[in-house]
């Protein structure tokens, strides 16, 4: 999102390129603005809070993703 904004693209062209909203491509470019490339990075690696789901239930919702809707 920030690459087309940098080439002179709106925010609707951005939208339309990326199918992010306003708010989203807004947001991503306040903090690039303010942080630098260090914002985009994907923190979740960071996350060091236990999942969710166990293992068991980890394995139930990926099976049960494998199929079509019910």
């Amino acid at each position: 999102m920030v690459w087309p904004k940098s080439k002179g693209k709106s925010v609707l062209e951005t939208i339309d390129a990326t199918g992010f909203s306003r708010t989203t491509i807004s947001t991503l470019i306040a903090a690039y603005n303010a942080d630098g490339e260090q914002a985009l990075l994907d923190k979740r690696q960071l996350n060091k809070f236990d999942s969710a789901l166990n293992p068991a239930q980890q394995e139930a919702l990926f099976q049960a993703l494998q199929r079509p809707p019910s």
